[in-house]
């Protein structure tokens, strides 16, 4: 029961459940997964509600969970006695785990797992995970014993006193690595012809010097400047307005020859949407970044 374990019990058992949930956020955010928090909470007693175990979970941005189940929303949650679930936010409040998949494979599976359970998760989602809740130790139960397994995933100094700090830093290399892989390709790098407004164009620049300026050291705010910078040298010059047409001519009398037929040339095709033509960006670049960016700003 939550008054078998002391104060400092309880920090103990939420500071290194957060550590762990990071340690598999960091293998999601490895696997290109588009990871926003993680969190933990601890045993507590309060004058209208009490909690008796701990629990941690790790949150995604809305369009990621929307492309799994696009009637609710959805994360990942771990609690100390069932280990790991796929949450869908369909019942009440107070019956939250409800809806939610169980992975059972034990209450502490390595990062790896856990992200081989999410895999799942995306290609079946209705299928994925068991509906029944394991049991994997008793509530309150067993405290001990669970914080020398959580402590294995607890880092040395400096980090184990900073589980969010940790997780900031760890989210901020994880996007510096897939920009950079990104701007470094192994293979062909063709030049995309991508049709783009002048305020798309303005908008991108826009987040990539949000990218620069919010980035911790950590982060790929240096490669948003540089980005930013080669694509404002590579912009084309804007599409001038459309000349002003010839005057109308006056009407001509019965028989009197017409105006000259106008001269054959080239004409300008129309857009294809149907709306002003579209300034055409050559990017050399791959389309890897501009999905790396929109998750960063998700």
């Amino acid at each position: 029961m939550a008054a078998e374990i002391d104060a400092r019990t309880a920090r103990a058992l939420e500071f290194r459940t957060a550590h762990y949930v990071t340690a598999v956020a960091e293998q999601l955010m490895a696997d290109g997964v588009p990871v926003t928090s993680v969190y933990s909470c601890g045993p507590y007693s309060g004058p209208e509600d009490s909690f008796e175990d701990v629990e941690g979970g790790i949150d995604f941005t809305h369009r990621f969970g929307r492309q799994i189940s696009p009637d609710s929303e959805g994360g990942l949650h771990w609690t100390g006695t069932s280990g790991w679930c796929y949450l869908r936010s369909t019942g009440p409040v107070r019956d939250f785990l409800a809806g939610a998949g169980w992975m059972e494979e034990g209450l502490l599976p390595e990062p790896h797992r856990v992200a081989a359970f999410l895999d799942t998760v995306r290609l079946t989602p209705a299928a994925a995970g068991s509906r029944e809740r394991p049991r994997y130790r008793a509530t309150g139960r067993g405290v001990p014993e669970l914080l020398d397994r959580l402590a294995g995933y607890v880092p040395g100094p400096p980090a184990q006193h900073a589980p969010q700090p940790r997780f900031a830093e760890l989210r901020a290399r994880a996007y510096h690595e897939r920009v950079r892989t990104a701007l470094a390709p192994q293979g062909p790098d063709p030049v995309l012809e991508l049709p783009l407004r002048a305020s798309e164009f303005q908008a991108v620049l826009h987040l990539l010097e949000y990218a620069e300026v919010a980035s911790s050291s950590f982060g790929p705010g240096v490669l948003a400047g540089r980005l930013s910078e080669a694509l404002q040298a590579r912009r084309g010059p804007a599409p001038k307005p459309p000349a002003a047409g010839p005057p109308a001519a006056a009407p001509t009398a019965p028989g009197a020859a017409g105006p000259p037929a106008a001269a054959s040339g080239p004409r300008t095709p129309p857009s294809r949407t149907g709306g002003p033509r579209r300034a055409v960006a050559g990017l050399g670049c791959s389309e890897r970044i501009a999905a790396d960016l929109y998750q960063i700003f998700r």
